[in-house]
């Protein structure tokens, strides 16, 4: 591989363990410049983190919409079973 070659091999290490750890799992179709490689890897370590955010945003969102219901019905539930009670609020 001629790419590699340019390169020292800690920045190769590097490189192969974001591409195999984030699961891009693309092949370097031409050699990549230093300023290629850290956009590349800078790219692919913020879109996961990105997309991480996005999925704890939405399933924040839906637990909490099914949380509030369960609490409404329960306390609903509580209501109906009181009887002769008086609820005093304030």
């Amino acid at each position: 591989m001629s790419s590699g070659q340019s390169r020292s091999p800690a920045r190769t290490v590097f490189i192969r363990d974001v591409i195999t750890i984030t699961t891009v799992g693309y092949g370097e179709v031409m050699p990549l410049n230093p300023q290629e490689i850290v956009f590349g890897s800078l790219f692919i370590i913020s879109s996961i983190f990105i997309v991480g955010y996005a999925i704890s945003v939405i399933t924040e969102y839906l637990i909490s919409k099914n949380l509030g219901r369960f609490r409404e019905k329960t306390v609903l539930k509580k209501l109906k079973s009181m009887k002769d009670h008086i609820i005093v609020c304030g």
